[in-house]
């Protein structure tokens, strides 16, 4: 039954006359709920919680793809608060870092819990609920090498970092003791996790 009203389009966060902020402000909305927007190529991602998208939704996004990949491409703005700024950059590498490199980490048996310490970063409200791995995927660290009890990542200053699978971080000399096993490094670790000291 026609009621002769026509469906009324949501109208995204930051619209205006001129529709420059179009992209933005949708990004902005999907993000207050959880949705996170990210190019993959020359695609659109979404990042989203089971049934977090709706028709309505999905027929923004269609229309509004171009402004939203334009949005993307540009650097955005950073915020005020820089922690939010941090949590932002943090939710726009974590997917592609999760695409390139978590098949391969899960078949070394690494998980959420020992990559996070449990914590999504796709979720996270606050940067402080996040362990230091995430944000330095966002501050540009590359993974160079990964084996069942350690990760090696380059930083984008060249500068090493390691996390082991017993969820401490190493670096500089105390890395290289630990890989090439000389020194006591992980037997006092061992031994002081076990005595609870």
């Amino acid at each position: 039954m026609d009621t002769g009203l026509n469906p009324v389009q949501p109208t995204p966060i930051g619209w205006t006359k001129t529709g420059q902020e179009v992209g933005p402000g949708i990004i902005l909305q999907f993000q207050q709920r959880g949705i996170h927007l990210t190019l993959a190529g020359e695609s659109l991602a979404i990042d989203a919680p089971a049934d977090a998208l709706t028709d309505a939704d999905l027929a923004l996004l269609r229309t509004n793809k171009p402004a939203i990949m334009a949005a993307l491409q540009g650097q955005e703005p950073a915020t005020a608060d820089p922690l939010q700024d941090l949590l932002r950059r943090i939710r726009e590498t974590w997917p592609r870092f999760r695409q390139q490199h978590g098949k391969r980490l899960a078949a070394l048996g690494w998980d959420r819990d020992n990559l996070l310490g449990g914590t999504d970063p796709m979720t996270a409200t606050n940067v402080e609920d996040l362990d230091g791995f995430p944000v330095m995927v966002a501050d540009g660290a590359e993974l160079i090498y990964a084996d069942e009890t350690r990760i090696d990542l380059q930083r984008a200053d060249g500068s090493m970092v390691m996390l082991a699978k017993a969820g401490f971080f190493l670096e500089g000399t105390e890395r290289d003791r630990f890989i090439t096993g000389a020194g006591p490094l992980l037997n006092d670790y061992e031994l002081s996790k076990g005595s609870g000291q």
